[in-house]
C-alpha cells in the first residue's frame, strides 16, 4: 500500500501594488520589487487600482502617488477603505511630491518625497512582508 505524501502549497510571494501616474516611476519600482522576490501589479491612478484590486485581491503593501488623473491617492484610499473595509490593515507608502499635504485623515503608514531614496524605499517594504521568491510577476 502506497502513501501519498500531502504536499503543503507554496506561499505566494507578497504583493506589492504600485500606483502612480508616471509610466517610468512604475516600471523602476517593478523592476526594483520583482527583482526582489515580490509579487507586483501596477495602476495609473486610484480608478486603475480600484479595478485592479477586484481581480488581485488583498496586497501585502501599496505603494501610493497622491496627485494623479481621474482619480487622487487620497480618493483611491478612501473608496477602497469604504468598498473593502479589510483595506485599512494593508501598509500604505506614499511617495509623493507634495510630501507637506497633510495626510493624518488617510492614516498611511509612511510619506516619502520625490525622487524616492530606493534602497529606503525596499527597507520600509521589507519591514511589512519580506520576499519568498525571485522575479515573480502577475502581469504588467
Amino acid at each position: 500500500m502506497a502513501t501519498t505524501a500531502l504536499r503543503k502549497p507554496e506561499p505566494r510571494a507578497p504583493l506589492v501594488l504600485i500606483v502612480d501616474d508616471e509610466p517610468d516611476v512604475r516600471d523602476m519600482m517593478r523592476d526594483l520589487f520583482e527583482g526582489e522576490g515580490y509579487l507586483v501589479e501596477s495602476a495609473e491612478d486610484g480608478q486603475d487600482a480600484l479595478e485592479k484590486l477586484e481581480s488581485i485581491g488583498r496586497p501585502s503593501v501599496i505603494l501610493l502617488d497622491l496627485m494623479m488623473p481621474r482619480m487622487s491617492g487620497n480618493a483611491f484610499l478612501e473608496a477602497a477603505r469604504k468598498k473593502r473595509p479589510e483595506m485599512s490593515r494593508v501598509p500604505v507608502v506614499v511617495i509623493t511630491g507634495y510630501a507637506q499635504m497633510m495626510l493624518a485623515a488617510q492614516a498611511v503608514t509612511r510619506v516619502l518625497q520625490k525622487p524616492v531614496d530606493l534602497s529606503a524605499l525596499l527597507a520600509i517594504v521589507r519591514g511589512y512582508c519580506e520576499p519568498r521568491g525571485a522575479g515573480a510577476s502577475l502581469h504588467r
